[in-house]
């Protein structure tokens, strides 16, 4: 699709038609240079992503990673220390 760069008051800037962001319902983006030209997606919120990783790392029990915690032995566990 092809469009023209236009004044928008002290800026410039390019016009995305209508049907185009129809279906592109986010109101947030990013704008990356690449060696193509530019490229413009949705900008991704802090933590977006992050349960499906936790759950790809732990599983569907959470509770698992304390289990796990107990197992993991340091160097205050393998001294003796006092009050």
């Amino acid at each position: 699709m092809k469009a023209e760069i236009v004044r928008i008051g002290n800026s410039q800037g390019v016009r995305i038609p209508k049907r185009l962001l129809k279906r592109f319902p986010h109101k947030s983006i990013e704008i990356e240079e690449t060696a193509e030209g530019l490229l413009i997606r949705p900008a991704l919120s802090p933590r977006q992503g992050w349960e499906e990783a936790f759950r790809k790392n732990v599983g569907e029990s959470p509770e698992g990673v304390l289990d796990q915690a107990d197992t993991i032995e340091n160097d205050f566990d393998r001294n003796e220390w006092e009050w």
